[in-house]
């Protein structure tokens, strides 16, 4: 192939020294300048392009003109013409024709140009028909300086010299430039070629390009050349060809039209090369057919490989047999993949981790946008007046007393409340006890948009005064708690007062008016008929065993317990009682005491200040009767714990509406009264009261101390209530069950049951079908750490309707709200790949640090189950 090359390499240079061999002596000359090179070289090619360019432009001006037919006189003196033709111009142009003074003054000469010039057949008229003349002229004029150009360019080299009055001038030249043109070429295009020949021939003498005799022989060397080079191109032809062949014949299972090629090249033989070569030919039709074979065998290969194996094996002889209903295999692979595709795509987790999202980004998109729109509309109200009285007012405030009985107080609260007239709406929130809202805000004032009103259930009468100041209203409170007592308030003169001051207002009773009437009392009596109230169901606060006792007592269970203590929270048993055997309470008109029952309670508090498993709890002590006894209890502790230890444990001892408002870890509850004296029955509104607030203080645990039994006292007293449920905790509620009980129970879903299987095969512990509060919905699983939990949400074979899956997706979100997380599958998603399936959960149990314990008992009877 390379002596191929070389040869094509010659065939332009073989034709180019012919011609240049029988080139005009004339061009002979100038090639001799151009292959000399430098200032005689530089001097051809400024002759040519000086040439072309006065060619182009006298074109140019022809064909401005071609449109015209110019007649001038055979002879005449170019400059006098111009001189007449522009005096003539300029005259038609100044006045259109020519005046008088014209014609027989300075123009007179300039008149034959009338009668000898003609355009178009007729005399000049027109300014415009003189200027065509005049560029006729000038057409004339460059012809002769080209002409002058060319002939003194040539003339040293013997060049052709055309005539002037030849009407072919302009076509000459031109001829004459494209001779020259690969002659002033040569050193670009051919001196290469010609000197990679020289370098292989090695001609005869110099180099003398210009010489017809030594180019002819140089011809004939480069003829004899390129035969050599053809004929090696052939060899390397047949050797290349040869080796290709031979390397055919070593492949594996090579075609024996291999060896028939090979043994035609090497015999010569131009017939069977043919004949084979048509053979293949007819071969290579089948291409497209075998392409698609190999297309089908891949895709084969992809989804049933044995099938494909089988066919292979069978290949050559009788049609291979299919496998038994493979169609149906077909049919599963192809449902296998889609479902593959489709569970990769649609991750039910990552779908509700995006819904969580949303709705965390709604809350604190709503969050922003109340807190700037209140700040916006704050600033836009606030004056420089109004900073400087909100300045006053504080360092008024700041001089009232603690007693309230400073000298003077009067004073200085007089001064606030007027410099709160002026103050109070740059300040967009307030927050103080409502006595203070009293003596700070003028009735008659500009109103608050809103005023809250927090624990309404302890608040008389009098907080109907606060709402005065606000244009709405939010009461919160619990009519089932604390409310005002009016101790030592004489009930006749409160009577007195109503029928004095509230004569002719509807409905007015001594029940509602009265100073053991609450502000939520109220607010009940005038918003719950019109639906205006909303009751608060959800409870974070106590374990589901403590609260118990009030939502039956005093809430219909209309209370949704929603705290489910974690292992490391978890007192067992959550209610405790101890009964005080020699315990008796003194009671006398000041207060009422059992000496041995505080004694029990303060020592059992240090026991369990000692015990490690209560080293981070908080305590508090309640007396269900009197505040004497919670005092007696508080001197005790004083003796027997250190003051970092009362202050470490937030002790405190008092009655409940000490407690309303609080919590502790673990609370203690004095009975106080003992079987003698026979105590009186505690069914009033305020033992309730006292009661419901006492019994729900305990997140963790309650103990409950009493020195008399249940038989002592009648059913329909507080004390016997509370007494008989923290006897009996689980009367009413769900008894513990194995976990294979609770599946019977249940009827959990298979699905349920093995990845509880699989769950606590790892050592986990795990609770199934798990209920929080009232509410139906259960959590399948729940998998437990010591400070963290999982619940597992199995979604199962059966689409319940949108409806359900709302509801429990709302209750999903509540339990987050408590702090559950939750984490879900799906059946299909688990069936068809378990292992893949619950990888996910293995990684979220490790990240909320959930490490597996020990497999219980009994796990080879639920493995069995």
């Amino acid at each position: 192939m390379a002596a191929q090359s070389s040869c094509e390499c010659y065939s332009p240079t073989i034709r180019w020294c012919t011609s240049c061999r029988d080139h005009r002596p004339w061009l002979r000359s100038v090639l001799q300048d151009v292959a000399y090179g430098g200032q005689r070289e530089e001097q051809w090619q400024e002759f040519t392009r000086e040439c072309r360019v006065q060619l182009r432009s006298i074109r140019a001006e022809e064909k401005a003109i071609a449109h015209y037919s110019v007649a001038v006189p055979v002879a005449f003196d170019l400059k006098q013409a111009r001189e007449d033709l522009t005096l003539l111009h300029d005259e038609l142009a100044r006045n259109k024709t020519v005046s008088l003074r014209f014609r027989y003054g300075s123009g007179k000469r300039a008149l034959r140009v009338f009668n000898e010039y003609l355009l178009n057949g007729n005399a000049p008229r027109t300014a415009e028909d003189v200027q065509v003349l005049l560029r006729y002229l000038d057409i004339d004029e460059a012809k002769r300086k080209l002409l002058a150009t060319w002939t003194n360019g040539v003339r040293e080299v013997g060049g052709p010299a055309p005539e002037a009055e030849n009407e072919q001038l302009l076509k000459l030249i031109e001829d004459y430039l494209r001779l020259l043109e690969p002659v002033l070429g040569w050193n670009n295009t051919y001196l290469r070629l010609l000197t990679a020949s020289t370098s292989n021939l090695k001609p005869y003498g110099a180099a003398a390009w210009h010489e017809t005799e030594w180019l002819k022989k140089y011809c004939e060397g480069l003829r004899a050349y390129a035969e050599i080079l053809a004929s090696a191109a052939v060899y390397e032809f047949f050797e290349e060809w040869t080796r290709y062949l031979r390397a055919g014949m070593a492949g594996e299972h090579a075609h024996a039209a291999w060896a028939r090629l090979l043994e035609a090249l090497e015999a010569h033989d131009a017939q069977t090369w043919e004949r084979e070569l048509q053979a293949l030919q007819s071969l290579a039709a089948f291409m497209p057919q075998l392409r698609e074979l190999q297309q089908l065998r891949e895709k084969l290969r992809a989804v049933a490989p044995r099938w494909l194996l089988e066919i292979e094996k069978q290949s050559g002889g009788a049609e291979p047999a299919l496998p038994v209903e493979w169609q149906k295999a077909w049919e599963w692979r192809r449902v296998h993949s889609w479902f593959e595709q489709s569970a990769a795509r649609l991750n039910v987790e990552d779908s509700y981790e995006r819904l969580r999202a949303a709705h965390a980004k709604a809350a604190r998109t709503l969050a922003s946008f109340v807190a700037q729109s209140t700040w916006l509309e704050q600033a836009k109200r606030t004056t420089p007046e109004q900073k400087t009285a909100l300045y006053a007012w504080l360092k008024t405030m700041q001089k009232l007393s603690k007693s309230g009985k400073g000298k003077y107080e009067n004073r200085y609260r007089s001064e606030a409340a007027q410099l709160m007239q002026t103050c109070r709406p740059a300040i967009p929130v307030w927050i103080m006890p409502l006595e203070q809202v009293l003596a700070t805000f003028s009735p008659t004032g500009e109103k608050f948009d809103v005023v809250i009103v927090d624990e309404s259930s302890q608040c008389q009468l009098f907080a109907l005064a606060a709402l005065f100041r606000a244009e709405r209203a939010v009461i919160i409170g619990d009519h089932k708690q604390v409310s005002p007592e009016a101790v030592g308030i004489e009930q006749a003169e409160v009577h007195e007062l109503m029928a004095r001051h509230l004569h002719g207002l509807p409905q007015v009773t001594s029940a509602m008016w009265d100073l053991q009437a609450s502000l939520f009392d109220k607010a009940q009596e005038a918003f719950s008929p019109s639906n205006q109230s909303l009751f608060l169901r959800e409870h974070f606060r106590c374990a589901p065993e403590i609260i118990r006792f009030s939502n039956e007592q005093f809430y219909e269970n209309k209370i949704e317990p929603l705290r489910l203590p974690l292992p490391h929270e978890r007192c067992a048993p959550v209610l405790v009682t101890v009964r005080v055997p020699d315990g008796q309470w003194k009671q006398d008109s000041a207060a009422a005491v059992n000496v041995k029952e505080a004694e029990a309670i303060a020592d059992k508090i240090v026991e369990l200040c000692r015990d490690e498993s209560y080293a981070q709890r908080t305590m508090g002590v309640i007396s269900l009767q009197g505040v004497a006894q919670a005092e007696l209890i508080a001197g005790l502790l004083r003796e027997r714990l250190s003051a970092e230890e009362i202050v470490k444990r937030r002790l405190l001892c008092g009655d409940a509406k000490h407690f309303q408002g609080d919590e502790r870890h673990v609370m203690f509850l004095s009975m106080v009264a003992s079987a003698e004296p026979r105590p009186g029955p505690l069914t009033n509104k305020f033992a309730e009261q006292r009661f419901n607030v006492a019994a729900s203080r305990a997140r963790d645990q309650l103990w409950l101390f009493h020195s008399i039994d249940a038989e002592n006292l009648q059913p329909n007293c507080m004390r016997y209530r509370l007494l008989d449920y923290c006897l009996h905790p689980e009367r009413e509620a769900q008894a513990r069950r194995s976990a294979l009980e609770t599946f019977e129970y249940y009827g959990t879903s298979p699905l349920v049951r093995e990845i509880y299987r699989q769950v606590i095969a790892r050592g986990h512990r795990v609770t199934p079908e798990v209920k929080i509060g009232t509410h139906p919905f259960r959590i399948d699983l729940v998998i437990e750490g010591e400070h963290s939990r999982l619940g597992v949400l199995c979604e199962g074979e059966e689409w319940r309707g949108e409806e359900d899956w709302e509801e429990e997706l709302e209750r999903q979100l509540v339990l987050e709200r408590a702090g559950w997380k939750f984490w879900r599958v799906r059946g299909s998603v688990y069936y068809h790949a378990p292992e893949k399936a619950l990888a996910p959960l293995w990684g979220k149990l490790e990240e909320l640090g959930i490490r597996p314990a020990a497999i219980p008992e009994g796990w080879e009877e639920i493995a069995r189950a």
